[in-house]
């Protein structure tokens, strides 16, 4: 099974996931690289979608409602900005300066209103201890209104890992675990970094080890997925899920959850 997508920086709208078409059924994700004066719409009309700016300048408009005045140095510098569009909704970006868009989508019926979550709103949390700590940035949660997307990012310090002790969801056992498929979308600062990946599952059906560059997208259909950045590089991942409701609860493996516990 390929679980990861090397895309190189283009101009326009590239797609890296689509959904049904891969490892991933409900997800999907596109890139999107904008010169200034630029404008484009985005067509998904049986899809919910995440319009995150990842950099630039720029307009939304979700049918008749306009968002004005989105602005992100980049990644590493400031907090998401981001628009929620439900399916069945015309979205239009104007680029007022060279701008970056994820936009990332999920299969999805219902239809929300549309919703701008601006830096802010960005819920921030340290996850971890030694070298496993992180910073979490939830982006869209349950504070949206949405049908089954989640979107958020994770800054990795130099040399440390993520998603660690290792975790999964991808069984429909409340309340010890629920259903839900993901992908990471990496960026590193410096851009000449690397980190590695690992996705295995209980049965081994699924063992791979990743080498992660800068662009690089995994899939993560099922398994536990921990990340680690090489030292003097910080990695930066773009992350959503989707699947049976928008209640995340993960599993941790047991061989590793020790590593959580507060040592005496």
């Amino acid at each position: 099974m390929e679980l990861k997508v090397e895309c190189q920086h283009r101009r326009g709208l590239v797609p890296v996931l689509r959904p049904g078409e891969g490892p991933l059924r409900l997800l999907g994700l596109c890139l999107l690289s904008m010169a200034r004066g630029e404008e484009i719409d985005i067509p998904h009309p049986e899809n919910e979608q995440v319009l995150l700016l990842m950099k630039g300048r720029c307009s939304i408009q979700a049918d008749d409602r306009q968002f004005s005045g989105l602005r992100r140095t980049g990644i590493f510098e400031e907090r998401a900005t981001a628009v929620y569009a439900p399916p069945g909704m015309r979205c239009h970006i104007a680029a007022e300066d060279d701008t970056e868009v994820a936009v990332v989508s999920a299969k999805a019926g219902t239809r929300y209103d549309p919703c701008l979550v601006r830096p802010d709103d960005v819920k921030v949390r340290r996850i971890g201890k030694s070298n496993w700590y992180r910073e979490v940035h939830d982006v869209i949660d349950t504070r949206v209104e949405a049908e089954r997307l989640l979107v958020g990012e994770t800054f990795n310090p130099p040399g440390n890992w993520s998603s660690y002790p290792p975790h999964r969801h991808e069984r429909s056992d409340f309340p010890a675990e629920s259903r839900h498929e993901e992908f990471y979308h990496f960026r590193l600062n410096p851009p000449t970094g690397f980190g590695i990946q690992r996705v295995y599952t209980d049965d081994g059906q699924i063992d791979e080890t990743i080498v992660l560059r800068d662009r690089d997208t995994v899939a993560i259909p099922r398994g536990y997925h921990p990340v680690v950045s090489a030292p003097g590089y910080h990695l930066y991942y773009l992350w959503a899920l989707a699947g049976e409701g928008r209640q995340l609860i993960a599993r941790e493996d047991p061989l590793h959850s020790w590593t959580a516990e507060p040592r005496t």
